[in-house]
Order: structure tokens, then C-alpha cells, then sequence
């Protein structure tokens, strides 16, 4: 199966250092990420497993495959628990917008043709919740 890509953005009321500091921690999605409830990291910088728990209980694991603190952005391939797709890769970035910061997060999988839901309306459904948890994060600062 072809591989597809889902690219989700949002523009928020902060500077690209807030919006970095926020979405760039690679362990802290549980301070802006609702579909997480649990994120527990191992290493640092690039090779960094990051263990994290959903409200349902399901776990992913997830390493850092590349990192560019300058440009704002990194990436991360999920190596570990139960989705929709095989051969996960993300990038998470962050780049000037106006008067404040662009976070866009981009992914590119095999969705499963067996899954039982559709894997780029699921992908691009927990990116927009996300996203909307850091906008509702940076934008009360």
C-alpha cells in the first residue's frame, strides 16, 4: 500500500521561542496534548525513546530520529504500540507566522487496510487536538 501523508497546522498568539519551548520538549506533550496522559523519556537529543500512555490505557513508543533546536523542528518514528499504520515518521515544527508562530506537525505512514478505523482521519483528528491544546496553552500566556 502507498504511503500517505497527513500535515495538520495551526498559527498561535506567541513568540516562535514560547511556541518552541512548548512544543519542542520532546517529553512534555502531557502539558498541552489531551490524547496523553503519561510521557516518560529515555535519553535525550537524538535516540531518545519517549514511552507514552493514552486515557485508554494504550502505550506508544516513540525514538527521536533527528533534532534542529536552530530551525525549530524535529522528527520521530514510533517503534512500539498499537496504530492504524506501519512505518511512522512524524515532524513537529515550528516557524514564524505573522506577529507569532506556524506549529505544524506532518506525518507520513502505511495505513493498515485491516484497521478498524481510517488511518489518515484518525492522524489527522489527534494532530488537530493537539495542535488545539498548544494553541490553548500558548495563547493564555
Amino acid at each position: 500500500m502507498d504511503k500517505a501523508t497527513v500535515t495538520e497546522t495551526i498559527d498561535v498568539n506567541a513568540s516562535l521561542d514560547k511556541a518552541w519551548a512548548l512544543v519542542g520538549d520532546f517529553g512534555g506533550l502531557v502539558g498541552w496534548f489531551p490524547a496523553v496522559t503519561e510521557s516518560i523519556v529515555e535519553g535525550s537529543g537524538v535516540g531518545a525513546l519517549r514511552h507514552l500512555t493514552m486515557p485508554d490505557g494504550n502505550q506508544l513508543t516513540e525514538r527521536q530520529q533527528a533534532r534542529d533546536d536552530a530551525a525549530r523542528c524535529y522528527e520521530y518514528v514510533v517503534i512500539a504500540g498499537a496504530l492504524p499504520c506501519t512505518d511512522y515518521r512524524s515532524r513537529l515544527a515550528v516557524s514564524p507566522a505573522g506577529s507569532g508562530a506556524r506549529i505544524t506537525w506532518t506525518a507520513e505512514f502505511v495505513p493498515l487496510p485491516d484497521a478498524p478505523v481510517d488511518a489518515v482521519a484518525f492522524i489527522s483528528s489527534i494532530y488537530q487536538s493537539g495542535l488545539a491544546g498548544a494553541k490553548a496553552v500558548l495563547d493564555g500566556q
